[in-house]
Formats: C-alpha cells, structure tokens, sequence
C-alpha cells in the first residue's frame, strides 16, 4: 500500500489539512449562524476534523454547542443544531468502529502518547507545563505584543462581525486543549501552530478596531495609520527573524532524522546482521527513507510505548525480553520518560557503540546488543559506516 497514506491514517498528524478545516468551520459556521440553519460545509468539516487530529472531534462539538446556543437566543430553535449533531455522531461512530475493527483501539498513538495524560485542573496551575507551553508560544512569536489589538478586540464586542466569535471558539479550544494536555515536547509550538491563521484573522480586525479608536482621537488618519502599521510591523518582526533563524538550522530536519536510520541500517548490512530493529525516538526520517525495522520510543508508531510507558515493568519486558533491539539510539528525553538508563538490560545486554562520524548521530544512549557488537565494533564510529555522510549533503549544506 501506499505508506505515505498508512502513515497519515494511524497518525492523525496533519497540520495545514487540520489549519484549513478550522477556518472552513469557523466560515460555514457563521453562515449557519447568519442563515438559521446548518450547511453542507458545516457538516463537511466537522467530520473531517474528525480524522484529521485526535481532538478534531473537541471542535465538532464546539461547533453545535455555538451553533444551538447561538440559534436559541436569537430564534428560539435548535433544529439545525440537531441536525449537525446527528450527523457529526453517525460520522464519529463509523470512523472510531473503523479504527476499532482495524487497530483494536478507539483513539491513534498520537493520542495515548501525547494526551493521555490531560488534566482539566491544569488550567488553574500557571506554573504548569501547558500554560507554561502557550507563554514560550506567545513569547517566541511575537504574540505578546498582539495582546493589544487582541484585548482590544475583546473590548469592543459591539462591532465584532459574526465570524469573530466562531473565531475566539475555536481558538479558545485549542488553547484549552493546549493547556489541559501540558503542551508539546515538539519544537516550533505544533499544537498552537493549528490556529495561527485564525489568530492572524483576530489580530487583524483588531488593527482595525485600534485604526477607528486612534481615528476618533486627535489623530490624523495618516498618524492613525501610522499606529496601526507600526503596530503590525512590531507584531510581524519577530516572526520574520524565526523564520529565518529556522529555514538556516532546522529544529528537527528529514535529512537529520532519516540519517540516524541509514547509519544503523549500514552497520547492519555490513556485519552481516539479517532484520536489523533500531529502538529510537524519531520516527518519520526513518519511516520514509531507512527502511530498519523500528521500535518508536516516542510512542507516535508504537502503540505499546504510546499506552504503557509509564508501566516501567511492562516496557522493561517489552524492549529487552520480546523485541530484543539491535541497536538503541535515543535522546536523554525520551530515555527519561520510559526510564531506559534504569533498567539492568542496558547494561548486562547491550555495549555502548563508539560516536558515530556526525554530531546528530551522537545519542544520549548509543548501544549495541553484546552478541553482535564484535561484528559491529570495527564499523561503527568509521567514515564507511556513514554512508549518509558522503552520499547525501547534510543539513547545514543543504540549507542555502
């Protein structure tokens, strides 16, 4: 089959799909709102939210909750929120029975591996991790100074279009989805990036909203204007100068994750070792391109590390006793998480490999099984073992 298609069906991790359906929600929600009834866009993407992310189904009961409050305090009917409900349960139904038959699980890896962990209770706790997660967010994107057309935006609730408070729901939901989980270990703040577009929107009218407050002081048009460009560049810099900061070192490069796959395929091949298994904790490099048999520490293709990794007797049993990897690459956050430097295997099974040629092939652990590392022991840490070094440009080479 189509791995591309495989991946992205367990995963449920596709961000500019999931980015564009919350704004065709937030548009056909309005339209609901304005005409009184629900819509086939409606409809559409609050299933399709469904399966884009694991909480895109949050969004869908946002949706008719906003929809049928909206409807019964202006028109005392709920019909069309009924309606979208139904529909949005029958499609819930099918696809969680779907994934059930198919995978014996109701929810994807990302899930279990990521938010299972959620806790309501957060939101009272500052100093939690999640609230912690969307103050770095706001703080490294210039979003703090979009506070103030934001705010302002809030203040002035009289001339919100119909759209804006589709907007804030929504926005709010991911925010509190963001807050509740505590945050991403990923880099580049992936669960706030979803409704970047929908924030631009609101900091956006809320420029407009500062233009007509200057404009009714003693301000000049041109000065008004002046503010509010001022404003927006201010807002705007900070994102100019990560992008570039990025697109000149990525956090987590394709190129830098597959070569950590292709360097322990090569040992293998060249030891001679048949059906080689790499236990490591970056999964999507390796997947594509490596083509080594992988136990994904992180969780987000393993569904024993995604459920169990706080079980530290079970995950014991399941890396040294039933899988038995050849290699372990990982990382000290991901070793800490499963507690992988406390279990006696490690050092009684396995022998610390020599540093790889490149510096992102250097594992916080970096072993080997003992029955096989006399075969490895005079490749690994060797240019020859490194195919990718001189095969493939790295990342820093490959960034203009």
């Amino acid at each position: 089959g189509n791995a591309a298609l495989v991946i992205w069906f367990n995963s449920g991790l596709e961000n500019a799909l999931h980015s564009l359906l919350l704004i065709l929600c937030v548009l056909a929600l309005t339209e609901a709102v304005r005409q009184g009834r629900t819509n086939l866009m409606l409809l559409a993407s609050v299933c399709l939210l469904v399966i884009s992310r694991p909480e895109g189904a949050m969004f869908g009961f946002l949706a008719v909750f906003y929809l049928g409050w909206h409807l019964w305090y202006t028109k005392r009917s709920v019909r069309p929120a009924v309606i979208t409900l139904a529909v949005f349960l029958a499609f819930l139904a099918v696809w969680s029975t779907m994934r059930y038959l198919q995978f014996n699980d109701l929810l994807p890896n990302t899930y279990y591996a990521k938010a299972s962990a959620s806790n309501p209770l957060r939101l009272f706790n500052p100093l939690s991790g999640g609230w912690r997660y969307v103050a770095e967010a706001a703080a490294g994107t210039g979003l703090i100074i979009a506070l103030v057309p934001l705010l302002l935006l809030l203040a002035r609730r009289a001339e919100w279009p119909p759209w804006v408070p589709a907007a804030l729901l929504i926005v709010g939901g991911q925010i509190f989805f963001t807050i509740t989980v505590g945050g991403d270990w990923m880099h580049e703040f992936r669960f706030i990036s979803h409704v970047i577009p929908l924030l631009c929107a609101l900091v956006g009218f809320g420029l407009a909203v500062l233009y007509r407050c200057t404009e009714g002081t003693h301000l000049s048009h041109g000065r008004a204007l002046g503010v509010c460009l001022l404003t927006a560049f201010v807002i705007g810099l900070p994102q100019l100068a990560r992008l570039i900061r990025f697109a000149d070192r990525p956090t987590t490069s394709l190129d830098t994750v597959a070569a950590v796959g292709e360097y322990f395929n090569d040992l293998a091949r060249q030891a001679g070792i048949e059906d080689p298994i790499l236990l490591a904790h970056d999964a999507g490099g390796t997947s594509y391109i490596a083509r080594i048999h992988l136990l994904d520490l992180a969780g987000l293709c393993d569904r024993v590390f995604a459920k169990e990794f706080r079980d530290r007797d079970r995950i014991r049993r399941y890396i040294f006793e039933e899988m038995r990897p050849t290699f372990i690459f990982s990382s000290r956050f991901f070793a800490d998480r499963v507690g992988l430097d406390s279990f006696e295997e490690l050092e009684t099974d396995y022998v610390a490999l020599p540093p790889a040629p490149r510096q992102e092939l250097h594992g916080y652990i970096q072993r080997v099984r003992r029955d096989v590392y006399p075969r490895i022991l005079p490749l690994a840490g060797t240019p020859s073992a490194d195919r990718s070094s001189t095969d493939r440009p790295t990342a820093e080479a490959a960034t203009p």
